[in-house]
């Protein structure tokens, strides 16, 4: 949470640093309660898991849309090179979980369910099972890396873990742009990369911040960003480009990381990707029937 010495006098008289400390102590203890809670297929799932100690890991946390997350087991097993995905689902619906679970079955991924996540907040939600995620799993592996990335990333070229991830402690896309305090940052909890010898031996915090104005995830400035020079870190790039898929037509604005996952966006907590849906199945019939996607990418304008 942001210094208390750094508010102005006019914040005070708001009352706005007596909100932030509400919401930082409230969350903090929703936070520590979530995380201790129990899961009965936890000690199964984690023998299945006992060869990855020191291996690249890729958490997926799923959300209702068992196709996408099947697009995107896909096109991982297909561009992927050096990880192995989990997947944890965060569903509230009985009958999306069990819909994720079979994906999973097929494809032959270790498939977890969280916990009730009783939550409506969407970063809470989130970042609650992330933390649980963290702390439950990841620290038991103890993996090489840890990447979490939202279930609507979509690998399309060939990748490797390490070589993004490179030598640094950590990697993902800044978020930068904070108008309380803007010194604080951040990396955005869809895609964030971190090298396990890094967080082991620290208290990591995957809630917002919102007090510095940061996202889920935010919450890690304080225990692990503050610490390092950003002027020095590599981060990932994000651009907006234009495809067309054959006999379907153009479609813009679409974001790309790195130039190597397709973020489609707006899928995760509410229902804006059933009017994507169209143009991800079509993107996906493109895929199947060989097209790369160099080849569907219009040149810049």
């Amino acid at each position: 949470m942001k210094e208390l010495s750094s508010y102005p006098f006019s914040s005070w008289i708001r009352f706005k640093p007596l909100k932030f400390i509400w919401k930082h102590l409230r969350n903090k203890l929703v936070l520590n309660l979530y995380i201790q809670k129990k899961q009965n297929l936890l000690d199964d799932f984690l023998i299945k898991c006992q060869s990855l100690k020191d291996e690249n890991i890729i958490l997926v946390t799923a959300f209702e849309q068992p196709w996408v997350l099947e697009w995107l087991l896909y096109m991982s097993d297909k561009y992927v090179t050096d990880a192995t995905i989990l997947v944890f689902d965060n569903s509230k619906d009985l009958n999306a979980r069990k819909e994720i679970q079979k994906v999973c079955e097929r494809s032959n991924t270790l498939y977890l369910p969280l916990p009730k996540n009783p939550t409506t907040h969407v970063n809470r939600s989130h970042a609650l099972a992330m933390q649980w995620i963290y702390d439950n799993v990841v620290k038991n592996i103890k993996p090489y890396s840890f990447t979490f990335i939202d279930h609507d990333m979509i690998p399309i070229k060939k990748l490797s873990i390490s070589k993004i991830l490179g030598s640094q402690d950590f990697y993902g896309l800044l978020k930068d742009k904070s108008r309380t305090d803007p010194g604080s940052w951040s990396i955005w909890a869809g895609y964030t990369l971190f090298r396990y010898s890094a967080t082991k031996n620290i208290k990591m915090n995957f809630m917002y911040d919102f007090s510095r104005d940061l996202d889920t995830g935010g919450g890690n400035y304080e225990s692990l960003y503050k610490f390092y020079d950003r002027k020095i870190l590599n981060f990932s790039s994000k651009d907006r480009v234009s495809l067309e898929i054959p006999k379907v037509g153009i479609f813009d604005n679409l974001q790309l990381l790195d130039g190597r996952w397709h973020h489609i966006g707006s899928v995760s907590y509410n229902n804006n990707f059933l009017s994507r849906k169209d143009y991800c199945l079509a993107l996906s019939e493109a895929i199947h029937k060989g097209f790369e996607w160099d080849d569907l990418l219009m040149p810049n304008k």
